[in-house]
């Protein structure tokens, strides 16, 4: 079976040696069994505590074991853990729900797997304390004299969370005049209890409060308007479609009015996406003199039907109003298409120094040539899988892959260089000659460094697994990755002298990085438990720019300027940001696409599984 995907190594394959197409090879025995997380330092008596005990099941190689019965049971301070059994998944994880008992004091639970020692996990319970919080949220505003049902509710629980039933509530009315009913309510079994409030019949803030013996109150308020608003009306009608992602302006607005049609100002109206992944903003606006309110919808990056809703409070009685719109692919200024490479081995990286000299690398070794007309195969004397290519010059390109690969250009062949690890190495880049970068996987993560002479280690990979690397100059470099078992996203920063964490602003794990300037920096990532997303760099800090369908995860990044960038990944994905907004785009193949590369806006290439090279050039 052909390796699959650059970036799905990252997961599992990367951890160990590729093994060549036809092989055969005998999977290690499951011989681990570890903790996921860290144990509750304490909680609650009786608390549950979510999928908190939680393990991983590997072979000697390190690699998830998938379909093992784990057996979760509790051996002391009593309580419960659901499931007691529970079969590994493809990750080699299971988890399951520990409550612990009532007794204040120690609780322990265990994860045990056949013929390998247990996993303990020990959390400390404390007594629990009771509650009376405020269920649900105000209204911005009713009718004065309206009364809006059981809409002042309560509950009553323990620090655990546990309900309280028969807990004596008392509903009254201290500011606005109006009433409530019933003034005295017993708590249900869930801990619950309600009350309808109606407000006075005068103009302005009314308030409310429930009391329980020795619990802090809850206190409801309330402001009111006359006469009631009744109607909410669609403005305009909506776009017939737009480009995937685009934003068109205030195209959703709305006219509030009473029965007789006199518009209705200060009526607060939500408007909510409720299809197509997009967004409104702002999400509350409060109608003007002429009882209108509008919001900007940004559509979702993905061709679908994206509707969204504006609604007033419920007590009014109009129903939302509905904004539908169906997006079409954004029209790019490149079409892409199909370029036979001669070969269907999983192609990973792609790096070219001109229109006419492009480099793309893969499995087994794979190293193709594209000379301006035709690809073809070029001898690079390795059979581990390639993951990254960059070069300085037509005489020094590097490409490096598996068990520490390091393969050098000099203007004639490929040659295998000592990098001094058998850590599996993933990305490839330098500012000059003299200062190149390689960054990989293993035990804490693997950072190497070029100077013009010979290979060596740096310091400072932590507990990542990196994927990626890029940079604007010597003292300017970024490497991204993921950590841990939940793969959460990484973004280290390299300032000349030391490397260092800087905070991803995202879960999703990262698999490539490019920028246009030091202030202007993307890395593309998702998989595993996260979708596919986008994360930027805007020179003070990262945070995710966009999220698209889960099995539609980004492998790549590259732009020919801050208005002008691409990114690729599983099953075809390419999206395109044009300075504003990212938009999806036809790649022309449902293979994995796992790098991309241009040696300008005109002239881009895209590699991925089964040899699949797609070229983007000028639209006719």
């Amino acid at each position: 079976m052909v390796p699959m995907l650059k970036r799905s190594f990252i997961f599992v394959s990367l951890l160990a040696a590729i093994a060549c197409p036809g092989d055969k090879v005998t999977p290690p025995a499951v011989t681990t069994i570890a903790k996921i997380g860290t144990d509750p330092t304490s909680v609650v008596a009786g608390a549950s505590f979510g999928d908190s005990i939680r393990v991983r099941v590997a072979d000697g190689a390190g690699h998830p074991k998938a379909g093992v019965s784990v057996a979760f049971a509790v051996t002391a301070g009593g309580g419960s853990v659901t499931p007691a059994t529970v079969i590994t998944d493809a990750n080699g994880q299971a988890a399951a729900k520990f409550i612990t008992g009532a007794t204040v004091g120690t609780h322990i639970a265990t994860a045990t797997v056949a013929g390998l020692a247990p996993v303990t996990f020990t959390t400390t319970t404390t007594a629990s304390s009771i509650f009376l919080t405020k269920l649900g949220i105000d209204p911005a505003t009713v009718a004065a004299g309206a009364s809006f049902g059981d809409s002042i509710r309560v509950r009553v629980a323990d620090g655990a969370g546990n309900p309280k039933a028969g807990v004596s509530v008392t509903f009254a009315v201290t500011a606005g005049g109006g009433n409530v009913t019933p003034a005295i309510v017993l708590t249900d079994a869930n801990g619950k209890g309600a009350a309808k409030f109606i407000t006075g019949t005068t103009v302005g803030t009314n308030t409310a409060t429930a009391t329980a013996a020795g619990l802090a109150p809850v206190t409801f308020s309330i402001s009111t308007i006359s006469p009631t608003a009744t109607v909410i009306g669609k403005v305009g009608a909506d776009p017939a479609s737009v480009a995937a992602g685009a934003s068109f302006g205030d195209s959703i607005r709305v006219r509030v009015t009473d029965a007789l049609g006199t518009p209705k100002a200060g009526v607060s109206v939500a408007f909510a996406v409720t299809a197509g992944s997009g967004r409104v903003t702002p999400t509350t606006v409060m109608t003007d003199a002429n009882g209108k309110a509008a919001a900007q919808f940004i559509t979702g990056t993905l061709v679908s039907l994206n509707t969204a809703t504006a609604s007033i409070p419920s007590d009014r009685g109009a129903t939302p109003v509905t904004f539908s719109v169906t997006t079409i692919a954004a029209t790019s200024a490149l079409v892409w298409s199909s370029v036979s490479s001669g070969t269907t081995e999983v192609l990973n990286g792609v790096w070219g120094r001109s229109v006419s000299d492009v480099w793309a690398v893969g499995t087994r070794g794979t190293i193709l040539r594209y000379n301006g007309t035709t690809w073809s195969n070029v001898s690079s004397g390795a059979t581990e899988t390639l993951y990254g290519v960059w070069g300085n010059s037509a005489s020094d390109a590097w490409a490096v892959g598996t068990s520490g690969t390091i393969l050098h250009y000099n203007g004639t062949s490929w040659s295998s260089v000592a990098s001094g690890t058998t850590a599996p190495l993933s990305g490839v880049w330098g500012s000059s000659a003299t200062d190149v970068w390689a960054v990989g996987g293993g035990t804490t993560g693997t950072l190497l460094h070029y100077n013009g002479t010979s290979w060596s280690t740096v310091p400072g990979g932590a507990d990542t697994f990196f994927t990626g690397v890029w940079g604007t100059s010597a003292s300017d470099v970024w490497a991204v990755g993921n950590t841990g078992y939940y793969y959460s996203g990484r973004t280290f920063h390299y300032n000349g002298t030391a490397w260092s964490s800087v905070p991803s602003g995202t879960f999703i794990p990262l698999y490539g990085v490019w920028g246009s300037a030091g202030a202007d920096v993307w890395a593309a990532g998702g998989g595993g438990y996260y979708p596919g997303g986008i994360a930027h760099y805007n020179g003070a800090s990262w945070s995710l720019s966009v999220s698209i369908g889960s099995a539609q995860y980004l492998l790549g990044v590259w732009g020919a300027s801050a208005s002008d960038v691409w990114a690729v990944g599983r099953m075809g994905t390419m999206l395109h940001y044009n300075g504003t907004a990212w938009s999806s785009a036809s790649s022309g193949t449902n293979q994995d696409l796992n790098g991309i590369w241009g040696s300008r806006a005109s002239d881009v290439w895209a590699v991925g599984g089964g040899g699949a090279i797609v070229h983007g050039t000028p639209r006719p």
